[in-house]
């Protein structure tokens, strides 16, 4: 592919051909015939030249230079050219471009004419020979013959072998050089490393200049600046106030500077206080990309500096390279000029002829050696975690073309998370999420979910709870207290702990992805059954049955007594009138009151009339009975449990029972701030209670519990520690309601703005998916009690407590009996008083079954 600066190189290689000086009345060698391969030539460039130096005292030695100029990145264009030059009897074919190194020039008829080309070496499974040699410089360049498959020739050898091997997956990286070596390195790493955006600093206005230039060019958006004066007393400071953008908004900085630029900025100069979130963030969240220059690896000049950034890389270049480009930074006159005047000064030209096969050949390895000077690939060095400290250790090599060579990240610290780093997180004690023990150790639900973040994350902690021992209530000044409070003055990196998510709160600081859901509930004592089982007998009805019952007997009685008195059945009996039987109300009612017994009655009807609506009234006994004794079973042998209400609106609607909940938690902000009719009541309820009662609003909830088990109160809390409660406890003696109301979720709390929140979202997006939270919950929270299996409905034996009623009814009888009869006694006196002996003669005789 033709490179953008190739043109502007050919332009002033040009220009300089066209001002070389001919030396006459010497005589001429032409030693060499050159081939060059170039991209597309933009200026006015030269199709053929002549490039001659002084050999000698008699002698000049030149080279004949072919140009041609094709689209490089065309294989086929390259391919023809190099062999229409070995065609023309060409003695060298050098390629300028940084062409595709798996070009294969085997596919041209053997020629021993030489093609050589600046390439980035490889290391392949089919080319072992072809290796890559880093010596201690941190740098290698390898001028490779492509037509002759092991010739290739280490321009940097020393005595160090490398320890870095590199596969040929990474050789290839797509990156047009513009021919600023200082710009194509910062801008081939940033296209690597994808950067869309990066903040760039630099003590150079030249270095600033170009920089803005290149990495534009290559789509990276930039904000630029120029460092303070490092020997000033006020550098902190304002080299922190001018990374405020970049650590907010493009947290990939790229620094060029000195070697003791580099060094000040990165001795931990910098006291950043929690209080300053995203500075205090900028440890972990910053990617610095630094480029410095000298003669010596970072390792060997950057030890030891304790810096507090967990994601460093250092690029040390030569100022040779930033200085000059392709062959040394000579233009391709100078480099062919150079070697020519070299030769002069080694062998007397003299005494070889012109075409003389040996001095082609030495000229030609001079041709390569002569480039043995400026090692062009340099190392890429990231600042590393050791057991003896940080220390920097090689990633990669890059090319001042801006070829890349990588053994692995550019920015390995990345995947390292908080590399080690300790954050202070605070919590509250909450059963079974967060329990404390001796030593200010702690355990439970979320201490083994921070303990896998901590792990996943790779940080350490310390914990601490607020003084004031509160969760975070709002105050009207817009502070808050416990949890929440020490968040929002940036006192702790974490909160770790049940506090759920709530509007106010977000106002201040931030929150993860919730961890858990909890519904609200109420909790109170249970009722006592034995209170209640002297109505037995008429619990398996509701007052609505019984009422419809009590008005459906003596209407029944009515219509069948009218029946009977109307029916055309009965005309033929004489005296009907005084005889007993079913056109009688008394003896209708009796009659269906038996059968509503499934008794029946001594009377039965004749007519069809009667006996119809009998039938549809035994049906309905049937029904009755049936479902009565059904529901009576049941109500004996197992258990009930009747809650004097069962809703929030039930609640508020009574005035036997009142109800509290923990203080200086989100449900007071709940209640208070609701705009809900039920949840108004609530709160003046509890404002109310708690001017006779302050342990209503008491932040200890084994002060509501023991309210609760004294009666009539309502204890309203979070549905997790109710159940705790229920199944800790021995005794069965409270009960949750079915009502679920104000759902809550629980996540971690983080520092307002936090840069870290997405990460901790995802880590605990992740923990969900893994099923973890299931894990640490049946690790912590107790098994069920006899007292929680007891809610469960099941037989019971039916003592007499239980059918008390039924004995209650007896007595009941004996005494309306009783007074039925003194009023018939009574009754009887008083006719007798009367003078009614007739009819009481009457009916002694209606007893007697005998009609007079």
């Amino acid at each position: 592919m033709a490179l953008p600066w190739q043109g502007l190189f050919i332009v002033a290689i040009g220009s300089v051909l066209m001002s070389i000086s001919t030396v006459t009345g010497l005589d001429e060698t032409i030693l060499l015939k050159l081939g060059v391969v170039s991209g597309p030539c933009e200026g006015s460039c030269d199709n053929e030249t002549t490039i001659k130096s002084v050999s000698g005292i008699s002698n000049i030695i030149s080279a004949k230079v072919t140009w041609a100029y094709v689209d490089v990145s065309e294989t086929y264009l390259v391919l023809t050219t190099v062999k229409d030059m070995r065609d023309n009897d060409i003695d060298m074919v050098l390629l300028l471009a940084d062409v595709d190194y798996k070009l294969n020039f085997s596919l041209l008829p053997y020629n021993n004419t030489p093609i050589l080309q600046w390439v980035a070496p490889n290391n392949t499974e089919e080319n072992e020979s072809d290796n890559v040699s880093l010596d201690h410089c941190g740098s290698s360049s390898t001028y490779k013959s492509l037509n002759r498959r092991h010739d290739t020739i280490d321009m940097c050898r020393g005595d160090k072998q490398p320890d870095v091997q590199y596969n040929n997956e990474n050789v290839r990286h797509q990156y047009r050089a513009t021919g600023n070596a200082l710009v194509d390195i910062v801008a081939s790493l940033a296209a690597h490393l994808m950067w869309t955006s990066t903040f760039v600093l630099t003590d150079k206005g030249a270095h600033l200049d170009d920089l803005v230039h290149g990495l534009s060019a290559a789509g990276v958006s930039i904000v630029d600046g120029m460092i303070p004066d490092i020997q000033s007393p006020q550098f902190e400071q304002e080299f922190l106030s001018m990374m405020d953008y970049a650590i907010r908004e493009m947290p990939n900085i790229t620094l060029v500077c000195s070697m003791e630029c580099v060094r000040t900025i990165l001795k931990r100069p910098f006291s950043i206080a929690r209080l300053e979130v995203h500075r205090y963030a900028m440890r972990h969240m910053t990617r610095w990309l630094i480029v410095t220059f000298g003669d010596h690896t970072a390792s060997d000049q950057l030890t030891n500096l304790g810096t507090n950034l967990d994601n460093v890389v250092v690029i040390v270049v030569p100022d040779s390279i930033v200085k000059k480009s392709l062959f040394n930074g000579e233009n391709i006159q100078t480099y062919i000029q150079s070697v020519l005047r070299d030769i002069g000064s080694k062998y007397n030209v003299s005494e070889y002829g012109e075409g003389n096969k040996t001095l082609k050949a030495l000229t030609m390895e001079e041709f390569v050696l002569h480039n043995k000077v400026v090692c062009q690939w340099v190392a890429i060095e990231a600042l590393m975690w050791t057991k003896s400290g940080r220390g920097f250790q090689t990633v990669g090599h890059i090319r001042d073309s801006g070829r890349l060579l990588t053994s692995g990240d550019i920015f390995p610290n990345a995947k390292f998370g908080f590399n080690g780093r300790q954050l202070l997180v605070s919590t509250n004690v909450w059963y079974p999420f967060v329990g404390k023990h001796e030593n200010m150790t702690f355990s439970g639900f979320c201490i083994d979910m921070l303990a896998h973040l901590a792990s996943s994350l790779n940080f350490t902690y310390r914990m601490t709870m607020p003084a004031d021992g509160a969760w975070g209530m709002e105050f009207e000044n817009g502070s808050f207290n416990g949890l929440i409070g020490q968040m929002q003055r940036n006192e702790v990196d974490l909160i770790v702990a049940p506090i759920s998510i709530q509007t106010n709160r977000e106002a201040v600081m931030d929150f993860s992805y919730p961890y858990y859901f909890e519904p609200t509930k109420m909790i109170l004592k249970k009722p006592d059954p034995s209170e209640t089982k002297w109505r037995t007998l008429i619990d398996p009805f509701t007052t609505t049955v019984l009422i419809c019952i009590g008005i459906s007997l003596p209407t029944m009685s009515f219509v069948l007594c009218m029946l009977e008195y109307l029916s055309p059945y009965y005309r033929e009996i004489p005296d009907r009138s005084s005889m007993r039987g079913l056109h009688h109300f008394s003896d209708s009612f009796w009659y269906l009151y038996g059968a509503l017994l499934t008794q029946g009655g001594e009377h039965l009807s004749d007519a069809v009339s009667g006996r119809t609506l009998l039938s549809f009234w035994w049906l309905f006994c049937i029904a009755m009975m049936a479902t009565y004794s059904g529901n009576l079973i049941a109500f004996l042998t197992v258990s009930k449990e009747k809650l004097p209400f069962d809703t929030i609106s039930g609640m508020v609607g009574q005035d036997e029972y009142r109800w509290g909940t923990i203080g200086g938690t989100a449900f007071i902000d709940i209640f208070k701030t609701s705009q809900q009719h039920v949840y108004r009541k609530v709160w003046n309820g509890l404002v109310r209670f708690n001017e006779s009662d302050g342990n209503v609003l008491s932040s200890d909830p084994d002060i509501h519990i023991s309210k609760v088990l004294d009666g009539n109160y309502v204890f309203l809390g979070d549905k997790t520690y109710s159940e705790i409660k229920m199944r800790t406890r021995k005794e069965c003696d409270m009960v949750m309601t079915k009502e679920e109301f104000l759902p809550l979720q629980y996540a971690i709390g983080l520092p307002n703005n936090s840069p870290y929140t997405r990460l901790f979202a995802n880590e605990i997006l992740g923990i969900h998916e893994s099923g973890l939270l299931q894990i640490w919950k049946l690790k912590h929270w107790p098994k069920r009690s006899t007292c929680f299996s007891s809610l469960v409905p099941e037989a019971t034996v039916v003592n007499v407590i239980d059918i008390q009623s039924a004995f209650y009814l007896i007595g009941i009888g004996i005494v309306v009996a009783g007074t039925v009869l003194l009023c018939e006694c009574g009754f009887s006196y008083w006719e007798r008083q009367k003078g009614t002996m007739y009819n009481t003669d009457k009916v002694i005789h209606k007893h007697t079954k005998s009609i007079t």
